[in-house]
C-alpha cells in the first residue's frame, strides 16, 4: 500500500509507502528537496501540509515547535504519510545520481589536527562515486545506526584510478561513540550509502558567495571552492571559519 503524495507549486507527486519517512520517498521517486541531516536536527527539509495526514518516525531531535506542527508545518525526514498527501515546499535542481550503498575500507588516516581526522576511502575497482562538493555519506553501522561525512575534495571521474578515492573530515578522532570509521581497522569493510544532501553551489547565479563555518563544518566547503578554483569559476569569495582553538584551522590555504 502506498500514499500519492503532491507537491505546490511544482505540481510534482511521488509515492509513499506508510513506514518510510516523505523524504527517502522522495528522493526514491526522484524528486529533489532540500535536506542535510535526515535526523530532523537541522530544518532543512521543512514543508507545509495542505491537507492529508501525516505520523512520525520516533525520534528525540525533531526541531519542530508545536506552533509549526499546529500550522501544518512538517520536517520530512521524520514524516510519514497516513493518507494521500499535498505538501508546499520548494524543489531544487540537482544533477547527480541517485543514493546507493557502496563498500569501501579505509586506505589512509591523517590527524591534522588533535580533534580532528582525514579519511582516504578506498572503493572496489569495479565501483566509483560520483557526487556534487558539498554533499556527504553515510555510514551503516550495526543497530541501525547512521554516522553522516562530508567528502572534502571534489568529485574528479577523469583521475582513474585516483577516482576509487575519496575523503572525509569528521571529529572521529575524539568521537564518544567506538562506532566510528575512522577508528575502524584498515582491512574491515565498510558500507555507506551516498551521495547524500543539498548543499552545493547554485551556479545560476553570478553574485559574490560568503561561506560560514565551524570547525569540522569547513570540509564541504573545501571541496566546493577547490572545484570553483579548478573550474575558474569568476564570483567573489568570502570564507569566515571560526574553530574553539586556533590549531583547529587545520588547512590554512585551499591551494
Amino acid at each position: 500500500m502506498t500514499f500519492r503524495v503532491d507537491l505546490l507549486p511544482s505540481g510534482h507527486s511521488f509515492e509513499a509507502p506508510p513506514d518510510k519517512p516523505l523524504l527517502q520517498a522522495a528522493i526514491e521517486g526522484g524528486v529533489i528537496i532540500a535536506y542535510s541531516c535526515r535526523a530532523g536536527s537541522c530544518r532543512t527539509c521543512i514543508a507545509k501540509v495542505v491537507s492529508g495526514s501525516i505520523d512520525y518516525v520516533p525520534t528525540l531531535n525533531l526541531r519542530l515547535s508545536a506552533e509549526e506542527k499546529a500550522a501544518g508545518y512538517t520536517l520530512l525526514c521524520r514524516a510519514l504519510a497516513c493518507s494521500d498527501v499535498v505538501m508546499e515546499v520548494e524543489e531544487i535542481s540537482l544533477a547527480t545520481i541517485k543514493p546507493v550503498v557502496l563498500p569501501c575500507r579505509i586506505a589512509d588516516l591523517a590527524y591534522p589536527a588533535p580533534d580532528v581526522a582525514v579519511a582516504t576511502l578506498k572503493l572496489p575497482p569495479q565501483e566509483n562515486l560520483s557526487y556534487v562538493p558539498g554533499q556527504y555519506v553515510s555510514f551503516l553501522l550495526d543497530g541501525g545506526l547512521r554516522r553522516n561525512y562530508s567528502l572534502a575534495r571534489p568529485c574528479r571521474p577523469a583521475e582513474r584510478p585516483r577516482s576509487r578515492f575519496i575523503s572525509a573530515i569528521s571529529r572521529a578522532a575524539t568521537s564518544p561513540t567506538a562506532c566510528s570509521p575512522a577508528k575502524s581497522p584498515s582491512r574491515q569493510i565498510l558500507k555507506f550509502e551516498g551521495p547524500l544532501g543539498t548543499f552545493y553551489l547554485r551556479e545560476d547565479s553570478d553574485k559574490p558567495i560568503m561561506f560560514v563555518a565551524s570547525g569540522t563544518g569547513f570540509a564541504p566547503i573545501k571541496a566546493i571552492c577547490e572545484s570553483i578554483f579548478e573550474r575558474r569559476i569568476a564570483r567573489d569569495i568570502v570564507l569566515y571559519w571560526a574553530a574553539a582553538a586556533g590549531q583547529t584551522l587545520y588547512e590554512r590555504s585551499l591551494r
